[in-house]
């Protein structure tokens, strides 16, 4: 079978995993704000979850089999945000009813129970870190048999690598705040506090 030959762009590895973290973010936000009755439905509960399972397309861009240190520090950042997301969700279902998300909004969660959601936080972290590094790896192998980069290092990312990432970070945010901007004023809920 004959590989793929693709050029390695950390660049798009980094903004990639930084829009996961967007995503898990976005797929959080009805846990986290949740009023507690009537429950969520099942979809709600399983997509917390689903950007740990994005991470298995990182590897198709860069393995940075180069700076091992910077696949690692990534990956580690990413596993303790998205675990600090995982603890504003539990602190919230964890609440009385209704829920302290549903009554102050998302940053509401980390002012008021925010030695909860640390210690929900510390209890993802556990499973997410392990989870990702794992799943890296395994899905780092699958792609060395699919794909042979073009050049063993790729160039500097440089300043404006940095500027790519912030500015696809930054507009997709953007349309992200939008769009819940648009549910918060169809529903009439806070999106921060009240």
């Amino acid at each position: 079978m004959r590989k793929i030959r693709i050029r390695r762009d950390p660049v798009l590895y980094l903004t990639a995993l930084a829009e996961l973290l967007i995503l898990h973010f976005v797929l959080c936000y009805p846990g986290a704000v949740a009023r507690g009755w009537p429950p969520l439905e099942p979809f709600w509960l399983v997509s917390i979850y689903i950007a740990f399972l994005g991470i298995g397309l990182l590897p198709a861009f860069d393995d940075f089999s180069y700076a091992p240190k910077t696949r690692w520090i990534s990956l580690t950042a990413f596993s303790v945000a998205s675990s600090i997301i995982l603890g504003v969700v539990g602190a919230n279902h964890a609440s009385g009813r209704p829920s302290i998300g549903h009554l102050t909004g998302y940053l509401g969660v980390f002012y008021y129970e925010w030695f909860q959601v640390l210690l929900y936080a510390f209890t993802a972290l556990f499973l997410a870190f392990p989870f990702v590094l794992c799943w890296e790896s395994v899905c780092r192998g699958i792609w060395g048999r699919l794909r042979e980069f073009s050049s063993p290092v790729p160039k500097p990312m440089g300043l404006r690598g940095l500027i790519r990432i912030v500015v696809s970070v930054g507009i997709l945010c953007g349309i992200l705040r939008f769009l819940i901007s648009l549910k918060s004023w169809h529903f009439n809920r806070p999106f921060f506090f009240h």
